[in-house]
């Protein structure tokens, strides 16, 4: 349908117009728990400076979809303000972005080309929107994607690979360019790609401590656990200080800090220290040595996702447990089949991964091995 003046709206010289489109209520894909809320705020905030807007189109249709695009394009005119925003799925195939609706159906199949067709006539080419806004002469263009990039299609001639497989390449939708455009996406991959065949320096820099043992600023006890931000920050676990330290790259001292979270293996539980904190709160367990699900024994491994999820390795249990933020008790992911070597059972296991399909992988320290426990459904937001 064309775009409605809104009461309120304030016309200026420009006219501006916008469509605003979130999916997330997927029928046969993975659902997105954010992309109609998102959509809703920024209609809200579009229409507050004077963009006439109808209401987010939530949830359409490929060929709802189809005949909206139709109507919008059709009520652009020469010096229009135009802007396009999509949250949802979305995937690359041979240079060409594509956008998927509510009934968008993964496709598995190791023939690339019928793949390919597949995606041209269950999806909406996002160059082919470009290009028709484009064609009806606005002042300029703000085209924004802001998607969740969980499928991908590669070429059968480089790589074998299927739409939605487990193994895709995770990659960044393709460039887009168009003069009088305002193109920005949001749909790159949390996780970078390392080439298969990558070669690492034989020789290592030291980057915190390496001024002996002790508790300077300067030097680390027994450092632990690490992790490294997207700013090359460290955050170590000085273990025998019983600290946890902020070491930024290049800085001769590190910076005693409270934040992030920690392990607290002899009082069996982990601990949360928000920024300028003087003291932290226990996210998981807190209930004394044992084996129920609100307790830990000597938690190890510890990994916290986007959402607040905790994810710890309870070594003394031999399992992996998961404690979604703020819940009063924890589920067992992985083992917790007593100490073993079957392939569902752990003995004394150390650490934990998990990689950017959701695969979760634990050091299984006396049986000298790293296991990897396959995901078996994949939800990710846009």
């Amino acid at each position: 349908m064309a775009a409605k003046a809104v009461p309120g709206a304030t016309l200026r010289l420009r006219r501006r117009l916008a469509l605003v489109i979130g999916i997330g209520d997927y029928e046969n894909v993975s659902k997105l728990k954010s992309s109609q809320n998102d959509a809703k705020e920024l209609s809200f905030l579009l229409q507050r400076i004077g963009f006439i807007i109808d209401q987010p189109q939530l949830d359409k249709k490929l060929a709802q979809m189809k005949h909206i695009l139709v109507d919008f394009e059709n009520s652009i005119q020469s010096n229009d303000i135009v802007l396009f925003y999509f949250a949802g799925h979305g995937t690359q195939w041979k240079d060409q972005n594509y956008l998927m609706l509510k009934d968008f159906s993964a496709v598995n199949t190791a023939d690339s080309k019928a793949a390919a067709e597949f995606l041209k006539m269950n999806a909406i080419n996002a160059h082919d929107i470009l290009n028709a806004l484009s064609a009806r002469k606005p002042y300029a263009i703000i085209f924004l994607l802001d998607c969740c990039k969980n499928y991908s299609l590669k070429d059968l001639n480089l790589d074998k690979r299927a739409l939605n497989g487990s193994d895709s390449k995770l990659v960044g939708l393709t460039g887009m360019h168009k003069t009088g455009s305002l193109i920005a996406f949001a749909c790159a991959p949390v996780v970078s790609i390392i080439p298969i065949n990558a070669q690492w320096s034989q020789n290592g820099v030291t980057v915190a401590g390496g001024h002996g043992r002790g508790d300077d600023t300067n030097q680390l006890n027994r450092p632990w656990g690490l992790f490294v931000d997207d700013d090359g920050t460290m955050f170590i676990t000085d273990w025998y200080n019983e600290r946890i330290i902020q070491w930024k790259m290049g800085d001769k001292n590190g910076q005693v800090v409270a934040g992030g979270h920690s392990q607290d293996n002899w009082n069996h539980r982990v601990m949360k220290w928000n920024k300028g904190a003087k003291e932290g709160i226990v996210v998981a367990g807190g209930q004394g040595e044992g084996n129920a699900l609100t307790q830990l024994s000597y938690p190890k491994g510890l990994f916290v996702d986007t959402w607040g999820t905790i994810y710890v390795v309870d070594a003394g249990n031999d399992r992996v447990m998961r404690w979604p933020k703020g819940a009063k008790e924890g589920t067992v992911l992985v083992g917790g089949n007593g100490k073993g070597q079957e392939a569902n059972q752990l003995s004394a296991p150390m650490g934990l991964s998990l990689d950017r399909h959701g695969n979760l992988y634990v050091v299984d320290q006396q049986n000298h091995r790293v296991q990897q426990f396959s995901i078996k459904q994949t939800h990710c937001d846009a």
